[in-house]
């Protein structure tokens, strides 16, 4: 399906920013869009079943999603491009860069966990209890309406009591061969586990955040803006 997208900017390389779960393109990573909107063309894009791309498939959620955006970015003709995900944005991030490697440049990833922890199925469990509770709130409910067109509490809940998290795709960014850098919250501590064997591969750059968890890129947006410009600058540079 081809998402809801926005262009923005019209000078330099194409990056593409993925939001997390239960947001939208338009109320995450505005402060880095801002920013890079100066010197790259920057296309952000409501995932599958969030914002205004309205979907009830989500059966296959990451193969479809990265497809969906694959589409998009065919629709766009747009091929050469740095992709910036965030939490869910991230996980399908590199679902693109394992079906479609030849279409990304680089990878900037936050919000991601590399191996999984001891006591992981207990914690996503409680993790389940909490999101279940959160989303009967009413100034939850209030906002989710407010920025989804479609069902978002299935999409939400669609992982509910399942072994969902794509360790097989995360637990490989050690062996990526094109430039990637991953942000890491340093409160985030289940995310810092695992990122010594990443120091083994040159093309893996790692940022800790400070003050900052699992979303780095909304807790520290300055911050963590610069840090991306700083890596795309580099790499542009030396690529």
């Amino acid at each position: 399906m081809i998402l809801n997208h926005y262009v923005q900017g019209n000078s330099g390389e194409t990056v593409l920013l993925l939001h997390s779960g239960g947001e939208t393109a338009l109320t995450e990573n505005e402060f880095l869009s801002m920013q890079l909107q100066q010197n790259y063309k920057v296309i952000r894009m409501d995932l599958r079943g969030h914002g205004k791309s309205v979907s009830n498939d989500l059966d296959n959620y990451f193969i479809d999603c990265a497809h969906d955006v694959i589409e998009t970015l065919d629709y766009l003709n747009e091929s050469d491009i740095h992709i910036i995900g965030a939490s869910l944005g991230a996980l399908i991030a590199l679902v693109i860069n394992d079906i479609a490697t030849h279409r990304v440049k680089s990878l900037v990833l936050t919000g991601i966990m590399t191996i999984k922890y001891e006591g992981f199925e207990e914690s996503s469990k409680e993790e389940d209890t909490r999101l279940m509770e959160i989303i009967e709130l009413d100034e939850v409910i209030k906002y989710m309406d407010d920025i989804h067109e479609g069902d978002w509490r299935k999409v939400i809940t669609n992982d509910i009591g399942k072994d969902w998290y794509p360790f097989e795709y995360t637990s490989k960014l050690h062996l990526i061969d094109k430039p990637a850098l991953l942000c890491i919250g340093e409160n985030a501590h289940h995310e810092l586990n695992g990122i010594e064997q990443l120091y083994m591969n040159d093309n893996v750059h790692i940022a800790i955040v400070p003050f900052a968890g699992h979303l780095a890129n909304e807790m520290q947006p300055e911050l963590f803006s610069k840090i991306v410009e700083t890596f795309l600058n580099e790499i542009t540079e030396r690529y």
